[in-house]
Protein backbone atom coordinates (compact mmCIF):
# COMPACT_ATOMS: atom_id res chain seq x y z
CA UNK A 1 0.00 0.00 0.00
CA UNK A 2 0.93 3.62 -0.58
CA UNK A 3 1.47 5.55 2.67
CA UNK A 4 -0.55 8.78 2.77
CA UNK A 5 -0.17 11.82 4.98
CA UNK A 6 -2.66 14.67 5.29
CA UNK A 7 -1.45 16.42 2.14
CA UNK A 8 -1.87 13.21 0.11
CA UNK A 9 -5.43 12.83 1.37
CA UNK A 10 -6.31 16.36 0.26
CA UNK A 11 -4.52 15.97 -3.08
CA UNK A 12 -6.44 12.83 -4.08
CA UNK A 13 -8.80 13.14 -7.04
CA UNK A 14 -11.01 10.48 -8.60
CA UNK A 15 -8.95 7.92 -10.55
CA UNK A 16 -9.78 5.22 -13.08
CA UNK A 17 -8.88 2.53 -10.56
CA UNK A 18 -8.85 2.04 -6.78
CA UNK A 19 -5.61 2.74 -4.88
CA UNK A 20 -4.46 0.71 -1.87
CA UNK A 21 -3.27 3.13 0.83
CA UNK A 22 -2.28 3.20 4.50
CA UNK A 23 -3.03 6.13 6.85
CA UNK A 24 -2.45 6.95 10.50
CA UNK A 25 -5.82 8.33 11.58
CA UNK A 26 -8.20 8.99 14.44
CA UNK A 27 -11.28 6.81 13.82
CA UNK A 28 -14.70 7.80 15.18
CA UNK A 29 -17.48 5.22 15.46
CA UNK A 30 -21.15 6.31 15.63
CA UNK A 31 -24.31 4.24 15.46
CA UNK A 32 -26.86 5.06 12.74
CA UNK A 33 -30.19 3.97 14.27
CA UNK A 34 -32.12 4.68 11.05
CA UNK A 35 -30.09 2.06 9.14
CA UNK A 36 -29.18 -0.08 12.19
CA UNK A 37 -25.45 0.03 11.51
CA UNK A 38 -22.24 1.75 12.60
CA UNK A 39 -20.66 4.56 10.62
CA UNK A 40 -16.89 5.18 10.76
CA UNK A 41 -14.89 8.26 9.85
CA UNK A 42 -11.07 8.63 9.88
CA UNK A 43 -9.28 11.96 10.26
CA UNK A 44 -5.62 12.32 9.26
CA UNK A 45 -3.49 15.10 10.76
CA UNK A 46 -3.00 17.94 8.26
CA UNK A 47 -5.94 16.90 6.03
CA UNK A 48 -9.08 18.99 5.50
CA UNK A 49 -10.84 16.05 3.88
CA UNK A 50 -12.37 13.33 6.07
CA UNK A 51 -12.08 9.64 5.14
CA UNK A 52 -15.32 7.65 5.17
CA UNK A 53 -14.57 4.01 6.03
CA UNK A 54 -16.63 1.27 4.46
CA UNK A 55 -16.45 -1.53 7.03
CA UNK A 56 -17.53 -5.19 6.84
CA UNK A 57 -20.15 -6.13 9.43
CA UNK A 58 -17.70 -8.61 10.96
CA UNK A 59 -15.32 -5.82 12.07
CA UNK A 60 -16.21 -3.34 14.78
CA UNK A 61 -13.76 -0.63 15.85
CA UNK A 62 -13.72 1.41 19.00
CA UNK A 63 -13.28 5.15 18.68
CA UNK A 64 -9.53 5.85 18.80
CA UNK A 65 -6.20 6.02 16.91
CA UNK A 66 -5.33 3.37 14.28
CA UNK A 67 -3.18 2.63 11.25
CA UNK A 68 -5.79 1.74 8.63
CA UNK A 69 -5.22 0.11 5.24
CA UNK A 70 -7.84 0.09 2.52
CA UNK A 71 -8.75 0.89 -1.08
CA UNK A 72 -9.52 4.50 -1.93
CA UNK A 73 -12.01 4.60 -4.81
CA UNK A 74 -13.56 8.13 -4.98
CA UNK A 75 -13.89 11.55 -3.38
CA UNK A 76 -17.07 13.66 -3.07
CA UNK A 77 -18.89 16.38 -1.18
CA UNK A 78 -21.42 14.90 1.25
CA UNK A 79 -24.87 16.23 2.15
CA UNK A 80 -23.39 18.36 4.95
CA UNK A 81 -21.04 20.11 2.52
CA UNK A 82 -17.92 18.28 3.75
CA UNK A 83 -15.23 17.01 1.38
CA UNK A 84 -14.75 13.28 2.00
CA UNK A 85 -12.68 10.41 0.56
CA UNK A 86 -14.23 6.95 0.44
CA UNK A 87 -12.05 4.05 1.62
CA UNK A 88 -12.98 0.35 1.62
CA UNK A 89 -11.44 -1.23 4.75
CA UNK A 90 -8.87 -4.05 4.42
CA UNK A 91 -7.11 -4.12 7.82
CA UNK A 92 -6.02 -2.09 10.80
CA UNK A 93 -3.35 -1.96 13.50
CA UNK A 94 -3.71 -0.48 16.97
CA UNK A 95 -5.98 -0.79 19.99
CA UNK A 96 -8.00 2.36 19.55
CA UNK A 97 -8.54 2.94 23.24
CA UNK A 98 -12.12 4.20 22.97
CA UNK A 99 -15.55 2.68 23.48
CA UNK A 100 -17.78 1.04 20.93
CA UNK A 101 -21.11 2.84 21.13
CA UNK A 102 -23.88 0.56 22.33
CA UNK A 103 -26.03 -1.04 19.70
CA UNK A 104 -29.72 -0.30 20.34
CA UNK A 105 -31.82 -3.38 20.88
CA UNK A 106 -34.81 -4.12 18.72
CA UNK A 107 -36.94 -2.52 21.44
CA UNK A 108 -35.14 0.79 22.06
CA UNK A 109 -37.20 3.90 21.33
CA UNK A 110 -34.18 5.45 19.59
CA UNK A 111 -34.94 3.24 16.59
CA UNK A 112 -38.17 5.23 16.04
CA UNK A 113 -36.96 7.77 13.49
CA UNK A 114 -39.28 7.56 10.48
CA UNK A 115 -42.98 8.22 10.03
CA UNK A 116 -45.30 5.70 8.37
CA UNK A 117 -43.46 2.66 9.72
CA UNK A 118 -44.38 0.00 12.27
CA UNK A 119 -42.10 -0.36 15.31
CA UNK A 120 -41.96 -2.45 18.46
CA UNK A 121 -40.58 -0.71 21.54
CA UNK A 122 -40.37 -1.27 25.29
CA UNK A 123 -40.44 1.21 28.13
CA UNK A 124 -41.99 2.36 31.37
CA UNK A 125 -45.32 4.19 31.41
CA UNK A 126 -44.24 7.62 32.69
CA UNK A 127 -47.32 9.77 31.94
CA UNK A 128 -50.97 9.49 30.95
CA UNK A 129 -53.70 11.76 29.70
CA UNK A 130 -57.30 10.97 28.83
CA UNK A 131 -56.40 9.49 25.45
CA UNK A 132 -52.74 8.41 25.44
CA UNK A 133 -49.70 7.02 27.22
CA UNK A 134 -46.11 8.25 27.29
CA UNK A 135 -43.47 5.52 27.66
CA UNK A 136 -39.72 5.94 28.23
CA UNK A 137 -36.74 3.58 28.04
CA UNK A 138 -34.59 5.98 30.07
CA UNK A 139 -32.99 7.58 27.01
CA UNK A 140 -35.94 8.36 24.75
CA UNK A 141 -39.70 8.67 25.07
CA UNK A 142 -42.68 7.97 22.80
CA UNK A 143 -46.30 9.18 22.81
CA UNK A 144 -48.82 6.38 22.18
CA UNK A 145 -52.23 7.71 21.15
CA UNK A 146 -55.14 5.34 21.65
CA UNK A 147 -57.81 6.23 24.21
CA UNK A 148 -58.78 2.55 24.51
CA UNK A 149 -55.40 1.77 26.09
CA UNK A 150 -55.28 4.32 28.89
CA UNK A 151 -57.40 2.67 31.57
CA UNK A 152 -55.47 -0.61 31.42
CA UNK A 153 -52.08 0.75 32.50
CA UNK A 154 -50.59 2.54 35.48
CA UNK A 155 -47.60 4.82 35.88
CA UNK A 156 -44.51 2.60 36.28
CA UNK A 157 -45.80 -0.35 34.24
CA UNK A 158 -43.14 -1.96 32.01
CA UNK A 159 -44.76 -2.44 28.61
CA UNK A 160 -44.12 -3.50 25.03
CA UNK A 161 -45.84 -1.48 22.31
CA UNK A 162 -46.21 -2.24 18.61
CA UNK A 163 -47.82 0.10 16.14
CA UNK A 164 -47.62 2.48 13.23
CA UNK A 165 -45.64 5.65 13.94
CA UNK A 166 -46.65 8.92 12.35
CA UNK A 167 -45.89 12.61 12.67
CA UNK A 168 -48.51 14.62 14.53
CA UNK A 169 -48.16 18.28 15.53
CA UNK A 170 -44.44 18.13 14.88
CA UNK A 171 -43.58 15.04 16.93
CA UNK A 172 -43.49 11.31 16.27
CA UNK A 173 -46.19 9.27 17.94
CA UNK A 174 -47.46 5.72 17.79
CA UNK A 175 -51.14 5.99 17.09
CA UNK A 176 -54.24 3.98 16.45
CA UNK A 177 -54.53 2.85 12.83
CA UNK A 178 -57.40 0.71 11.57
CA UNK A 179 -55.01 -1.49 9.60
CA UNK A 180 -52.31 -1.62 12.28
CA UNK A 181 -53.86 -0.81 15.67
CA UNK A 182 -51.45 -0.01 18.47
CA UNK A 183 -50.87 -2.97 20.76
CA UNK A 184 -49.56 -2.45 24.29
CA UNK A 185 -48.78 -5.38 26.60
CA UNK A 186 -47.68 -5.28 30.21
CA UNK A 187 -44.41 -7.22 30.73
CA UNK A 188 -43.29 -9.20 33.74
CA UNK A 189 -39.59 -9.21 32.75
CA UNK A 190 -37.07 -7.34 34.84
CA UNK A 191 -35.54 -4.16 33.43
CA UNK A 192 -32.80 -1.69 34.31
CA UNK A 193 -34.58 1.45 33.08
CA UNK A 194 -33.82 4.57 35.11
CA UNK A 195 -35.86 7.65 34.20
CA UNK A 196 -33.60 10.74 34.19
CA UNK A 197 -34.41 13.97 35.97
CA UNK A 198 -36.54 16.32 33.83
CA UNK A 199 -34.73 18.92 31.76
CA UNK A 200 -35.12 22.53 32.98
CA UNK A 201 -37.26 24.31 30.40
CA UNK A 202 -36.00 27.67 29.14
CA UNK A 203 -37.78 30.35 27.13
CA UNK A 204 -35.40 29.58 24.26
CA UNK A 205 -36.45 25.92 24.21
CA UNK A 206 -40.15 26.88 24.34
CA UNK A 207 -39.64 29.30 21.44
CA UNK A 208 -37.86 26.60 19.42
CA UNK A 209 -40.98 24.41 19.50
CA UNK A 210 -42.69 26.92 17.22
CA UNK A 211 -39.87 27.26 14.72
CA UNK A 212 -38.46 23.73 14.36
CA UNK A 213 -38.80 22.62 10.74
CA UNK A 214 -38.83 18.85 11.13
CA UNK A 215 -40.52 16.57 13.60
CA UNK A 216 -37.22 14.86 14.41
CA UNK A 217 -36.08 18.07 16.13
CA UNK A 218 -39.08 18.04 18.48
CA UNK A 219 -38.41 15.41 21.10
CA UNK A 220 -41.03 13.84 23.33
CA UNK A 221 -39.14 14.86 26.44
CA UNK A 222 -39.84 15.67 30.10
CA UNK A 223 -39.29 19.27 31.21
CA UNK A 224 -39.77 21.25 34.41
CA UNK A 225 -40.32 25.01 34.84
CA UNK A 226 -42.01 27.74 36.87
CA UNK A 227 -45.30 29.14 35.55
CA UNK A 228 -48.24 31.32 36.51
CA UNK A 229 -51.51 29.69 35.42
CA UNK A 230 -53.50 31.60 32.83
CA UNK A 231 -56.31 31.06 30.34
CA UNK A 232 -56.46 30.81 26.55
CA UNK A 233 -60.17 30.76 25.76
CA UNK A 234 -61.55 27.93 27.90
CA UNK A 235 -58.17 26.19 28.28
CA UNK A 236 -55.59 26.45 31.05
CA UNK A 237 -52.10 27.70 30.18
CA UNK A 238 -48.82 27.21 32.02
CA UNK A 239 -46.51 29.51 30.07
CA UNK A 240 -42.86 30.12 30.90
CA UNK A 241 -41.71 33.69 31.49
CA UNK A 242 -39.80 35.28 28.61
CA UNK A 243 -41.52 33.25 25.87
CA UNK A 244 -44.73 33.97 23.97
CA UNK A 245 -45.26 30.24 23.35
CA UNK A 246 -48.64 29.11 24.68
CA UNK A 247 -48.25 25.94 26.76
CA UNK A 248 -51.42 23.98 27.44
CA UNK A 249 -51.47 21.02 29.85
CA UNK A 250 -53.31 17.80 29.01
CA UNK A 251 -53.99 15.29 31.73
CA UNK A 252 -56.05 12.28 32.68
CA UNK A 253 -59.07 14.07 34.17
CA UNK A 254 -60.00 17.21 36.06
CA UNK A 255 -59.56 15.46 39.40
CA UNK A 256 -55.88 14.78 38.70
CA UNK A 257 -54.80 18.43 38.72
CA UNK A 258 -56.71 21.47 39.91
CA UNK A 259 -55.30 24.51 38.10
CA UNK A 260 -56.26 27.95 39.40
CA UNK A 261 -55.75 30.95 37.15
CA UNK A 262 -53.22 33.40 38.59
CA UNK A 263 -51.54 30.85 40.87
CA UNK A 264 -47.80 30.08 40.56
CA UNK A 265 -46.79 26.46 39.95
CA UNK A 266 -43.75 24.30 39.48
CA UNK A 267 -44.71 22.31 36.39
CA UNK A 268 -43.33 18.99 35.18
CA UNK A 269 -44.49 17.21 32.05
CA UNK A 270 -43.70 15.68 28.67
CA UNK A 271 -43.73 17.86 25.56
CA UNK A 272 -45.68 15.93 22.88
CA UNK A 273 -46.04 18.36 19.99
CA UNK A 274 -46.77 21.91 18.86
CA UNK A 275 -49.68 23.25 16.81
CA UNK A 276 -50.49 26.88 17.70
CA UNK A 277 -49.69 25.82 21.27
CA UNK A 278 -47.35 23.36 22.96
CA UNK A 279 -49.07 20.29 24.43
CA UNK A 280 -47.66 19.03 27.73
CA UNK A 281 -48.73 15.79 29.45
CA UNK A 282 -48.46 16.69 33.11
CA UNK A 283 -46.52 14.44 35.46
CA UNK A 284 -46.36 16.79 38.45
CA UNK A 285 -47.83 20.14 39.46
CA UNK A 286 -46.78 21.80 42.71
CA UNK A 287 -48.58 24.94 43.84
CA UNK A 288 -46.31 27.78 44.91
CA UNK A 289 -46.87 30.60 47.42
CA UNK A 290 -48.29 33.90 46.24
CA UNK A 291 -46.51 37.06 47.46
CA UNK A 292 -48.27 39.57 49.69
CA UNK A 293 -49.67 42.65 47.94
CA UNK A 294 -47.99 46.05 48.03
CA UNK A 295 -50.85 48.03 46.46
CA UNK A 296 -54.47 47.65 45.32
CA UNK A 297 -56.56 49.93 43.10
CA UNK A 298 -60.30 50.05 42.43
CA UNK A 299 -60.29 50.44 38.66
CA UNK A 300 -63.92 51.50 38.10
CA UNK A 301 -64.32 55.06 36.80
CA UNK A 302 -68.00 55.54 37.74
CA UNK A 303 -68.74 58.42 40.10
CA UNK A 304 -72.51 57.97 40.47
CA UNK A 305 -75.02 55.16 40.80
CA UNK A 306 -78.81 55.28 40.59
CA UNK A 307 -80.92 54.03 43.50
CA UNK A 308 -81.81 50.34 43.05
CA UNK A 309 -78.90 49.64 40.71
CA UNK A 310 -75.73 47.68 41.38
CA UNK A 311 -72.09 48.18 40.43
CA UNK A 312 -69.44 45.44 40.46
CA UNK A 313 -66.13 46.90 41.60
CA UNK A 314 -62.93 45.54 40.03
CA UNK A 315 -59.40 45.51 41.42
CA UNK A 316 -55.85 45.76 40.09
CA UNK A 317 -53.08 44.36 42.30
CA UNK A 318 -49.37 45.00 42.68
CA UNK A 319 -47.69 42.62 42.24
CA UNK A 320 -49.95 40.41 40.15
CA UNK A 321 -50.67 37.70 41.04
CA UNK A 322 -50.53 38.01 44.83
CA UNK A 323 -52.60 37.12 47.89
CA UNK A 324 -55.81 38.98 47.03
CA UNK A 325 -58.11 38.26 49.97
CA UNK A 326 -59.96 41.45 50.95
CA UNK A 327 -62.69 42.97 53.06
CA UNK A 328 -65.16 45.52 51.68
CA UNK A 329 -66.83 48.24 53.75
CA UNK A 330 -69.36 51.00 53.10
CA UNK A 331 -69.23 54.31 54.93
CA UNK A 332 -73.04 54.31 55.09
CA UNK A 333 -75.10 51.17 54.53
CA UNK A 334 -78.26 53.28 54.36
CA UNK A 335 -76.90 54.89 51.19
CA UNK A 336 -75.18 51.84 49.61
CA UNK A 337 -74.16 48.35 50.69
CA UNK A 338 -71.25 46.30 49.38
CA UNK A 339 -70.98 42.50 49.27
CA UNK A 340 -67.92 40.39 50.07
CA UNK A 341 -67.26 40.21 46.30
CA UNK A 342 -67.34 43.99 45.79
CA UNK A 343 -70.89 44.29 44.42
CA UNK A 344 -72.29 47.71 45.41
CA UNK A 345 -76.08 48.08 45.73
CA UNK A 346 -77.45 51.63 45.75
CA UNK A 347 -80.09 51.97 48.52
CA UNK A 348 -80.98 55.67 48.76
CA UNK A 349 -79.85 59.06 47.45
CA UNK A 350 -76.71 60.43 49.05
CA UNK A 351 -72.89 60.30 49.20
CA UNK A 352 -70.95 57.16 50.13
CA UNK A 353 -67.38 55.81 50.24
CA UNK A 354 -66.69 52.15 49.42
CA UNK A 355 -63.33 50.86 50.71
CA UNK A 356 -61.38 47.71 49.99
CA UNK A 357 -58.64 46.48 52.36
CA UNK A 358 -56.22 43.57 52.07
CA UNK A 359 -56.70 40.97 54.80
CA UNK A 360 -52.95 40.28 55.00
CA UNK A 361 -51.52 43.82 54.71
CA UNK A 362 -53.82 46.34 56.40
CA UNK A 363 -52.08 49.33 54.78
CA UNK A 364 -52.92 48.08 51.30
CA UNK A 365 -56.28 49.76 50.70
CA UNK A 366 -58.24 51.93 48.25
CA UNK A 367 -61.52 53.88 48.28
CA UNK A 368 -64.04 54.98 45.66
CA UNK A 369 -66.50 57.84 46.29
CA UNK A 370 -69.98 57.45 44.80
CA UNK A 371 -72.98 59.69 44.54
CA UNK A 372 -76.26 57.77 44.70
CA UNK A 373 -79.04 59.49 42.79
CA UNK A 374 -82.73 58.91 43.42
CA UNK A 375 -84.55 56.63 41.02
CA UNK A 376 -87.29 58.23 38.97
CA UNK A 377 -90.79 57.06 39.88
CA UNK A 378 -92.00 54.91 37.00
CA UNK A 379 -95.07 53.24 35.54
CA UNK A 380 -95.34 50.28 33.21
CA UNK A 381 -95.35 51.19 29.53
CA UNK A 382 -95.26 47.78 27.88
CA UNK A 383 -94.76 44.13 28.79
CA UNK A 384 -93.48 41.79 26.06
CA UNK A 385 -94.44 38.19 26.86
CA UNK A 386 -92.72 35.55 24.70
CA UNK A 387 -94.74 32.54 25.85
CA UNK A 388 -96.35 32.19 22.41
CA UNK A 389 -93.03 31.61 20.62
CA UNK A 390 -93.34 27.90 19.83
CA UNK A 391 -90.93 27.59 16.90
CA UNK A 392 -87.17 27.56 17.39
CA UNK A 393 -85.36 29.71 14.84
CA UNK A 394 -82.55 32.25 14.67
CA UNK A 395 -83.95 35.73 14.08
CA UNK A 396 -82.57 38.67 12.13
CA UNK A 397 -83.26 42.26 13.15
CA UNK A 398 -86.45 42.59 11.06
CA UNK A 399 -87.97 39.35 12.40
CA UNK A 400 -87.08 40.15 16.00
CA UNK A 401 -88.55 43.65 15.66
CA UNK A 402 -91.89 42.13 14.67
CA UNK A 403 -91.67 39.56 17.47
CA UNK A 404 -91.21 42.30 20.07
CA UNK A 405 -94.23 44.19 18.76
CA UNK A 406 -96.41 41.07 18.47
CA UNK A 407 -95.44 40.00 22.02
CA UNK A 408 -96.63 43.25 23.62
CA UNK A 409 -99.42 41.76 25.74
CA UNK A 410 -99.67 44.77 28.06
CA UNK A 411 -99.27 48.17 26.41
CA UNK A 412 -100.18 51.62 27.70
CA UNK A 413 -99.13 53.50 24.57
CA UNK A 414 -100.61 52.22 21.29
CA UNK A 415 -98.38 54.63 19.36
CA UNK A 416 -95.12 53.11 20.68
CA UNK A 417 -92.56 52.51 17.94
CA UNK A 418 -89.95 49.74 18.45
CA UNK A 419 -86.98 49.47 16.10
CA UNK A 420 -84.36 46.68 16.29
CA UNK A 421 -81.08 47.73 14.70
CA UNK A 422 -78.83 44.79 15.52
CA UNK A 423 -79.01 41.13 16.60
CA UNK A 424 -76.34 38.60 17.41
CA UNK A 425 -77.32 34.99 18.12
CA UNK A 426 -80.92 35.59 19.23
CA UNK A 427 -83.50 32.84 18.73
CA UNK A 428 -87.16 32.24 19.33
CA UNK A 429 -87.83 29.24 21.56
CA UNK A 430 -90.06 26.17 21.50
CA UNK A 431 -92.41 24.56 23.97
CA UNK A 432 -91.09 22.57 26.91
CA UNK A 433 -88.10 24.75 27.63
CA UNK A 434 -86.69 25.66 31.03
CA UNK A 435 -87.33 29.34 30.52
CA UNK A 436 -89.87 30.43 33.16
CA UNK A 437 -92.57 29.23 35.51
CA UNK A 438 -95.43 27.88 33.44
CA UNK A 439 -94.88 29.56 30.06
CA UNK A 440 -94.00 27.68 26.89
CA UNK A 441 -92.00 30.13 24.79
CA UNK A 442 -88.96 32.37 25.21
CA UNK A 443 -86.18 34.32 23.57
CA UNK A 444 -82.94 32.36 23.62
CA UNK A 445 -79.81 34.50 23.74
CA UNK A 446 -76.46 33.09 22.62
CA UNK A 447 -75.22 29.72 21.43
CA UNK A 448 -72.18 27.80 22.62
CA UNK A 449 -69.83 30.42 24.07
CA UNK A 450 -71.20 33.18 21.78
CA UNK A 451 -73.15 35.96 23.49
CA UNK A 452 -76.57 37.09 22.31
CA UNK A 453 -77.36 40.76 21.77
CA UNK A 454 -80.15 43.10 20.64
CA UNK A 455 -80.08 46.87 20.19
CA UNK A 456 -83.50 48.56 20.39
CA UNK A 457 -84.60 52.16 19.68
CA UNK A 458 -87.94 53.31 21.15
CA UNK A 459 -90.16 56.31 20.55
CA UNK A 460 -90.49 56.88 24.33
CA UNK A 461 -87.87 57.53 27.01
CA UNK A 462 -87.46 54.52 29.29
CA UNK A 463 -86.39 54.89 32.94
CA UNK A 464 -86.56 51.24 34.05
CA UNK A 465 -86.20 47.80 32.43
CA UNK A 466 -87.14 44.43 33.92
CA UNK A 467 -86.58 40.99 32.41
CA UNK A 468 -87.81 37.58 33.55
CA UNK A 469 -85.07 35.03 32.90
CA UNK A 470 -83.71 31.60 33.67
CA UNK A 471 -80.25 30.11 33.31
CA UNK A 472 -79.69 28.07 30.15
CA UNK A 473 -77.73 25.23 31.81
CA UNK A 474 -75.31 24.48 34.62
CA UNK A 475 -72.04 24.78 32.68
CA UNK A 476 -71.22 28.47 33.21
CA UNK A 477 -72.47 31.61 34.92
CA UNK A 478 -74.78 33.74 32.79
CA UNK A 479 -74.85 37.53 32.93
CA UNK A 480 -77.57 39.83 31.60
CA UNK A 481 -76.61 43.44 30.84
CA UNK A 482 -78.68 46.51 29.93
CA UNK A 483 -76.67 49.40 28.46
CA UNK A 484 -73.46 47.93 29.85
CA UNK A 485 -74.73 47.41 33.43
CA UNK A 486 -74.48 43.68 34.18
CA UNK A 487 -76.58 41.49 36.49
CA UNK A 488 -75.79 37.89 37.38
CA UNK A 489 -78.33 35.43 36.08
CA UNK A 490 -80.25 32.97 38.26
CA UNK A 491 -79.07 29.64 39.57
CA UNK A 492 -78.63 26.67 37.26
CA UNK A 493 -81.76 24.87 36.18
CA UNK A 494 -82.20 21.38 37.53
CA UNK A 495 -81.20 18.99 34.75
CA UNK A 496 -84.08 16.99 33.27
CA UNK A 497 -86.87 19.00 34.90
CA UNK A 498 -89.48 21.37 33.48
CA UNK A 499 -90.77 22.76 36.79
CA UNK A 500 -88.47 25.47 38.09
CA UNK A 501 -87.77 26.39 41.68
CA UNK A 502 -87.84 30.00 42.78
CA UNK A 503 -84.03 30.06 42.80
CA UNK A 504 -83.90 28.98 39.17
CA UNK A 505 -86.13 31.83 38.01
CA UNK A 506 -85.23 35.52 38.36
CA UNK A 507 -86.61 38.94 37.63
CA UNK A 508 -83.74 41.36 37.06
CA UNK A 509 -84.24 45.13 37.06
CA UNK A 510 -82.33 48.22 35.91
CA UNK A 511 -83.05 51.87 36.73
CA UNK A 512 -81.88 54.17 33.94
CA UNK A 513 -81.45 57.78 33.07
CA UNK A 514 -84.25 58.49 30.60
CA UNK A 515 -83.20 56.95 27.26
CA UNK A 516 -84.71 55.78 23.99
CA UNK A 517 -81.81 53.45 23.23
CA UNK A 518 -81.48 50.03 24.90
CA UNK A 519 -78.88 47.30 24.45
CA UNK A 520 -79.48 43.86 25.99
CA UNK A 521 -76.49 41.48 26.04
CA UNK A 522 -76.53 37.95 27.46
CA UNK A 523 -73.28 35.99 27.91
CA UNK A 524 -72.98 32.19 28.03
CA UNK A 525 -76.58 31.81 26.78
CA UNK A 526 -79.84 32.44 28.66
CA UNK A 527 -83.63 32.40 28.37
CA UNK A 528 -85.70 35.60 28.49
CA UNK A 529 -89.41 34.94 29.09
CA UNK A 530 -90.58 38.54 29.31
CA UNK A 531 -89.35 42.13 29.05
CA UNK A 532 -91.08 45.07 30.80
CA UNK A 533 -90.36 48.71 29.96
CA UNK A 534 -91.22 51.61 32.26
CA UNK A 535 -91.53 55.35 31.69
CA UNK A 536 -91.43 58.18 34.23
CA UNK A 537 -94.64 58.40 36.21
CA UNK A 538 -96.90 61.27 35.27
Amino acid sequence: PVVWDGAAVDAYTNQARAILVTVDAHVTATYDSEHSEYEYTANVDGATKTIELGMPSSVQLETGDYTVTGYVNYTRTNSSGQNVVNMLYVSHEGEGGGDVPPTPSNYDISQVTTANQVYTVRGLVVAKNRSALVISDGDDSLYIYDRNLVSGFAIGDYVEATGSVNSYNGALQMEYDASTPASVTKLSETHNIVIPEPTPLTAEIADSWKTADAFTTKDVKEYTWEAVAGKSGNYDTLNIAGSDTTIEPVYLDSSAYQIETGMPYTVTGYFIGYYNYASIVLTDLVEGDLPNPTAVEITNTETSLMQGNTLQLNLAWTPSPCVNDVTWTSSNDEIATVSETGLVTAVAAGEVDITVTSTVVATVTDTIHLTVTAAVASELLVEMDFSSLATSQEMDATTLQQVLIDSATTINDPGLIVTVTNTAKVYSGGAGGYHSQGSTGYLKFGTGSAQGKIDVTLSREIVRVEIDCVKWNDSAKDTFAINGVARDGPAAKTAGTTTLTAEEFSTLGWNLDATTDLSLVVTNRGYVAAIRLYVAAA
